[in-house]
């Protein structure tokens, strides 16, 4: 009898805009999923892994299954790695 695969936990975080002289501070932000490597799901990680530049931030790091669904990121990567079962 096959053993079931258990799925990974997935994370989601903020971006990290701490680098930005005068970031937005005004607008709803969107819950990215982690990869692990503080890099959003939805990203290009060839261009931000060269620069060791973490892209989350990794203080607001929590379980994706608690971001409500209106506060996700809506990215392609982001999207299909994102719990279905999470509150909206």
């Amino acid at each position: 009898m096959p053993t079931p695969t258990v799925e990974p936990f997935v994370y989601a975080a903020l971006r990290d805009a701490s680098w930005l002289s005068h970031p937005d501070v005004y607008t709803l932000k969107k819950w990215h999923v982690d990869r692990g490597t503080a890099t959003p799901a939805c990203s290009n990680t060839r261009t931000w892994s060269s620069r060791n530049n973490p892209m989350l931030d990794e203080t607001t790091r929590k379980p994706a299954a608690d971001v409500a669904a209106h506060v996700r990121c809506l990215r392609p990567g982001c999207r299909v790695r994102c719990p279905a079962d999470t509150p909206t």
